[in-house]
């Protein structure tokens, strides 16, 4: 084993130390190297951790240091003998306190704010502190108003009692006296250093309510400490004054003259002094009050004009900061609502697209036809499919209605659009057509609970012919206005989307003549109600087709409409309708 003399150690351990200090210079060299303004950063940083860290701390000291200051003015002003014992005791008692609060107060605070001035560090030198100290760090910074005060009051306390119990009676008076303009002067210089300074390194996006385990400093509070500093606290001095006067007045031995401009010099230097102290008071209120309502009411303003991408930065843990939190979540909202807004306008332009561009008149067949949606989007669809050869050919007009309305149903509707028109381009007859349709819309839909009723029409002008295909949608109506008579067109037949085996069949029509109406139409033209919860029906809209049968297609749908319109009042619609109607012509055109 090797032995090494005392002097060999010495050495090998100020080498060690210089290694150490060598490469700590050459890394901050290095830094400096690489940045050159990162030294200046560094300290930057340090010193801004020291100034934010210690200034809760040094303003609780400040004042206490202020309240005794306030109370031996005020009782040095008042004294009528300079000889008097109790100048030493007030002296002695405001030192000894000042001391325990700096050791032992101290101490307990620092212990209190160690997650917060830990986290700080972190925050600072851009480092992710520990969730579960950073939480903690967040509720006690929050509750640092409340802990000063308890703080404050119980060695201002318990001071008070040990000088009572070595035998000085006015001790209760004295520490009372103090404590409370302590603990009123800490409470709001600790909030606003949190609210202005600190709390916006914790809470850098607001929400101080949602943290849990804290208490609020609401605005009565505030209300409450301003008052005991301009009010309750110099009524207290003036009545300890009052009741030294009178001591000395019962004493004989002083001229009550003294003893009366005594007492007059001292309630004016305690209006003085605690006038001063309820105005600082009261800026500190003001400053922590308005900025957060100032803020508010900027993003108000911005919301009026229709701008929610504002957000109230507020930092105030009370009932303004919770109307912050809130506003700021109404904002989310609306801006939420807004671009679903924009997508739903997107989706009605996309889906008018999708509609019939006009009416028109093909081959001596007039076609006119119009979807309301209730919402912006809507489940109901009609179509005209025109030939693309020469004159002859059959004219095909669709209308259909997916169970309920809105996006869900607006989607379903295009795709039944986009497969039965991709589905006319090949051969096949239209029983052959739809059967493929509904086979596809099960494969794609079946899963999702929701189906199609459809009513396919297929006229054959040249032939005064027509076929349809109903998919378990409301028949048509033919109405021959030279009998007045109207006939159904019905036929068997499942909606699409339940059962892609379904066989489909064709029902047949002959005999066509000029000046017959065909009318289609969704469950939402009849089933419309008034304010008495009475029914449209389908009597009603016969009615109005045999009214209106000599006008044109398109008139005829507009008054439908207007009839419907003034049968709802002022009610909204419900659910989505359409109507389609068309009408032999006497001569081709």
């Amino acid at each position: 084993m090797k032995f090494y003399s005392l002097s060999q150690l010495a050495y090998r351990k100020n080498t060690l130390f210089l290694l150490l200090f060598r490469h700590r210079k050459n890394r901050i060299e290095t830094i400096i190297k690489t940045d050159p303004g990162a030294h200046l950063k560094i300290l930057s940083k340090k010193y801004e951790y020291l100034r934010l860290s210690n200034e809760m701390f040094f303003g609780c000291l400040l004042a206490n240091f202020l309240g005794s200051l306030i109370t031996q003015i005020i009782f040095r002003i008042n004294v009528i003998d300079p000889s008097e014992p109790s100048l030493v005791f007030i002296k002695n008692m405001d030192l000894a306190l000042s001391l325990l609060f700096f050791f032992v107060g101290g101490s307990i605070l620092l212990v209190y704010e160690y997650p917060m001035r830990t986290c700080l560090k972190k925050i600072l030198n851009d480092e992710t502190p520990d969730p579960l100290l950073f939480e903690t760090a967040r509720r006690r910074i929050l509750n640092e108003p409340y802990f000063i005060v308890l703080l404050n009051a119980f060695i201002w306390f318990f001071g008070s009692l040990i000088f009572w119990i070595i035998g000085s009676p006015n001790a209760p008076f004295l520490g009372f006296a103090c404590g409370i303009i302590t603990v009123v002067l800490s409470f709001f210089w600790v909030e606003h250093v949190i609210q202005h300074n600190l709390i916006q390194y914790f809470f850098p996006n607001g929400g101080l309510s949602s943290v849990k385990g804290t208490r609020r400093i609401r605005i009565s509070t505030r209300l409450f400490m301003l008052v005991c500093a301009g009010s309750v606290t110099p009524l207290f001095f003036i009545h300890i004054n009052i009741i030294e006067s009178k001591k000395w007045l019962e004493s004989g031995t002083v001229p009550a003259s003294l003893i009366l401009s005594k007492l007059q010099t001292t309630i004016a230097v305690e209006t003085v002094l605690f006038t001063f102290m309820a105005v600082f008071i009261t800026f500190f209120i003001s400053q922590n009050i308005k900025t957060p309502v100032q803020e508010i009411m900027t993003v108000l303003s911005r919301i009026r004009k229709g701008i929610f991408t504002e957000r109230a930065t507020i930092y105030s843990n009370d009932e303004i900061g919770y109307t912050g939190d809130v506003l700021n979540a109404v904002a989310r909202d609306l801006q939420e609502k807004e671009k679903m807004s924009r997508s739903l306008n997107l989706a009605q332009e996309v889906q008018q697209n999708l509609l019939p561009k006009k009416n028109m008149t093909v081959n001596g067949l007039e076609m006119a036809g119009k979807s309301i949606f209730c919402d912006q989007t809507g489940g109901d669809y009609y179509d005209f499919i025109l030939p693309s050869g020469t004159a002859g050919q059959s004219l095909e007009a669709v209308v259909a209605d997916v169970s309920g309305h809105g996006i869900s149903s607006a989607l379903l509707m295009a795709s039944v659009r986009s497969c039965l028109r991709l589905r006319r381009r090949f051969k096949g007859s239209a029983n052959e057509m739809i059967s493929d349709v509904n086979h596809q819309i099960c494969e794609d839909f079946g899963a999702s609970g929701n189906f199609i009723s459809l009513f396919y029409l297929s006229i054959h002008p040249s032939e005064h012919r027509l076929e349809w295909i109903r998919a378990g949608h409301d028949p048509g109506y033919l109405y021959d206005p030279e009998t007045d008579r109207f006939e159904r067109l019905e036929g068997e037949g499942l909606v699409l989307g339940l059962d892609q085996s379904y066989p489909y069949q064709i029902n047949q029509k002959s005999g066509l003549k000029p000046g017959q109406i065909v009318t289609l139409f969704t469950d939402g033209v009849w089933e419309t109600k008034n304010p008495e919860g009475e029914s449209y029906g389908k009597e009603r809209l016969k009615e109005s087709i045999r009214k209106y049968a000599g006008k044109s297609c398109t008139e005829i749908i507009e008054r439908l409409i207007e009839d419907i319109n003034g049968f709802r009042s002022t009610d909204s619609a419900q659910d989505d309708l359409t109507l389609v109607v068309l009408k032999i012509k006497p001569s081709s055109n």
